[in-house]
């Protein structure tokens, strides 16, 4: 008889897959290097060498069927109140729906923003204290015109 599959990897598995340059639990695709250290998406979309060695990064098919297994962590808006637990494959498309997700306000009316990062949760109540628009407005699309980013590039630009 087969023996039973583990149903989450060993910690230090945990700790092996980490990437080298955010030190998170890496985000798919990840890359390593010719001499092996990891680099989770996120990063890997900054450099095309490794921060340790500068050799060349390549997707990493191992680490990538790795993270497929019952790995799972916590969500990178664990700190806000997220207790939803995400396979590396799963963040970004968690990421641009999390209800802790944060956004950043860059409306250029009086006063300018300046990319504030605000939680998803109080950005209508930013919109209407700080900048004077009201929901109906927004709904009706009486409001002048604002932009936001949201979800995995507001957590993508505030790690740097």
């Amino acid at each position: 008889m087969a023996a039973a599959r583990p149903t989450a990897p060993p910690p230090n598995l945990l700790d092996a897959l980490e990437c080298t340059i955010c030190l998170d639990t890496p985000v798919s695709p990840i890359h390593e290097c010719d001499n092996g250290h990891i680099v989770c998406g996120v990063c890997a979309e900054r450099m095309t060498e490794c921060g340790m060695c500068k050799t060349k990064l390549q997707i990493s098919k191992l680490a990538e069927r790795l993270s497929q297994l019952d790995f799972k962590t916590a969500c990178p808006n664990a700190t806000s109140g997220c207790v939803t637990k995400v396979s590396a494959a799963e963040v970004r498309t968690h990421l641009a729906k999390c209800g802790y997700r944060y956004v950043i306000c860059e409306e250029q009316g009086w006063p300018p923003c300046d990319k504030v990062q605000i939680p998803v949760g109080d950005f209508f109540n930013h919109l209407q204290t700080i900048h004077q628009i009201q929901l109906d407005e927004i709904i009706t699309g009486k409001c002048s015109q604002f932009s936001v980013q949201t979800s995995f590039e507001a957590w993508r630009e505030s790690r740097y």
